[in-house]
């Protein structure tokens, strides 16, 4: 950092706003031993997404974090995203794949990955396919389920979520949901009010509903534009030019919006 010598960060590190890098460390453990794909904020906790499988250089049990961690920076240390199965009380540790993805609304946190599942965990309850929420406070995932699929069929590479529009958008290889009961082509929608409901095409008035090509790597939605990038040309029915970048405009109504109409 010029100041107090090379420190070693290990993957993960903050800049303090003026004059120095710091590392996450945590018990002599600076970092995490793989690569950060994705980061976002909840109150006073960084959620950490990637490569990773542990803090660095760890080799004791508590140094398990499996993809996804939780960093707290009023105590300055690092927690694993650990689910207590109640049936048998059997702690699973993060995810079975790497995360690419995170977005939350303030409350929940929205996980997309190269995922299938929660740890080595092989129960109903514990396939998620490629994205998942986790509950801060109960602690636990939910699963997005659409007419009885569990989530989709290829990993998730981008998440938008921006409130108060009550929607999580998604992009990534997927071109369906897990058995194919939506075609979603790289694009999809959640209404996180009907979690029930499970994915929706963004459907246009040209019956266009996702991109041509192999992925959709990154997703923003920033009222009244969704805006995506990735390895496309065009959009996937009528063929608007869209090489690798594009944008989706929607109008939102709010529910306590009244129309009026007053005849002669």
């Amino acid at each position: 950092d010029g100041i107090n010598g090379l420190k070693n960060v290990n993957n993960v590190s903050f800049w303090d706003g003026g004059t120095k890098w710091n590392n996450l460390e945590y018990i002599h453990h600076p970092g995490i031993d793989g690569m950060v794909r994705a980061l976002t904020v909840i109150g006073d906790d960084i959620y950490v997404g990637g490569d990773f499988t542990k803090l660095n250089f760890g080799s004791f049990p508590f140094d398990t974090l499996n993809y996804i961690a939780r960093w707290n920076v009023i105590s300055q240390v690092w927690h694993p995203l650990t689910y207590v199965e109640q049936s048998s009380y059997t702690g699973h540790i993060g995810l079975n794949g790497k995360v690419y993805a995170l977005a939350t609304d303030g409350t929940s946190l929205y996980v997309g990955g190269d995922f299938t599942a929660i740890d080595a965990a092989s129960g109903p309850s514990d396939v998620l396919n490629y994205i998942g929420i986790w509950n801060p406070v109960d602690e636990t995932w939910l699963q997005i389920i659409t007419l009885g699929d569990y989530g989709l069929n290829s990993p998730v590479r981008g998440l938008s979520c921006r409130s108060p529009y009550t929607s999580l958008y998604v992009s990534g290889d997927f071109t369906k949901t897990s058995l194919g009961s939506v075609n979603i082509a790289h694009i999809a929608r959640v209404d996180l009010t009907n979690l029930a409901a499970g994915f929706k095409q963004i459907l246009d008035s040209l019956d266009n509903f996702g991109v041509n090509n192999t992925t959709a790597n990154t997703i923003l939605d920033f009222y009244p534009y969704v805006y995506f990038g990735g390895d496309f040309t065009n959009s996937n029915a009528t063929a608007i030019p869209m090489p690798y970048l594009g944008y989706y405009l929607y109008t939102y109504i709010s529910p306590n919006v009244v129309v009026t109409t007053s005849g002669s």
